[in-house]
């Protein structure tokens, strides 16, 4: 379900504009998250919708470390 932030007064729609104050967090954030390994990455998603927005943007999946790891087509 959904999970407000703090600074969150409700829900976020579709079309509704995105105030300075959570651009600003967002843009913090990236800076954060781009340090974080997976799992915690992972992790960092499920706190709630502007987390999950960054933790899910490509631009923090720039390095993905994979030890032990299989590749199979299955």
């Amino acid at each position: 379900g959904y999970k407000p932030c703090r600074h969150e007064k409700s829900p976020s729609k579709v079309n509704e504009v995105i105030s300075p104050e959570v651009l600003k967090i967002r843009a913090a954030l990236f800076c954060i998250f781009t340090y974080l390994d997976t799992k915690t990455l992972l992790r960092a998603a499920e706190v709630c919708r502007d987390w999950k927005f960054v933790a899910r943007h490509p631009a923090v999946w720039t390095r993905v470390l994979l030890e032990n790891a299989r590749i199979s087509s299955k």
